[in-house]
């Protein structure tokens, strides 16, 4: 994919998660399927922002970064994952 093409992916994905905020703002109790669907879309968006990165870069191969200690490395994986432990009882807390 080209950078362009990506910057467009990555806007539209932004679009789509202020559209699930505006409904968690509305809405008096968020499912806790809407927080996983969010979290999912939240990842997906980080790791397409790591694809910016390596076009950027000139990196074709995304383990190259991880091998390196750049994007998405094991560390920052493990700090996100456990960070997301504790977001998950703080589900209605959104606004």
């Amino acid at each position: 994919m080209d950078r362009q093409g990506l910057i467009r992916l990555l806007q539209h994905q932004l679009k789509e998660l202020e559209m699930m905020v505006d409904k968690f703002s509305d809405s008096t109790k968020i499912h806790t399927i809407d927080v996983d669907i969010f979290l999912s879309k939240i990842r997906n968006l980080y790791e397409e922002s790591g694809l910016l990165f390596n076009i950027d870069s000139g990196v074709t191969d995304p383990a190259e970064n991880r091998a390196a200690g750049k994007v998405g490395d094991a560390k920052t994986a493990k700090a996100g994952k456990a960070g997301n432990a504790g977001n998950a009882g703080n589900a209605g807390n959104v606004g």
